[in-house]
């Protein structure tokens, strides 16, 4: 259940102006940390920006509602990141 409140939903329509004229591109190298060596080699990623793009928290919110009957713990992390103000989050 999106539990985004409606001034963080309308803040989320507001948008750099600079990026409206691109759609998808590759934008960041994503360099993964732990798991099977070359497994994800070939793999296409998307990257959420907490701090800066408004849309993140709303993107994040609807992947915990899809993956939460499979992924509980992912989806109770991401409703927790999500709801927290940037400039809050941990960065450990």
């Amino acid at each position: 259940m999106n539990k985004l409140t409606i001034t963080q939903r309308e803040a989320a329509r507001i948008e750099n102006a600079g990026d409206r004229a691109f759609g998808l591109r590759q934008k960041y190298a994503v360099t993964r940390i732990g798991g099977t060596p070359h497994k994800h080699d070939d793999c296409d990623y998307f990257v959420l920006d907490w701090d800066h793009d408004r849309y993140a928290r709303i993107a994040a919110m609807a992947y915990a509602d899809a993956c939460e009957a499979e992924f509980p713990a992912l989806a109770a992390d991401l409703r927790e990141r999500a709801l927290k103000p940037p400039g809050e989050e941990d960065k450990t």
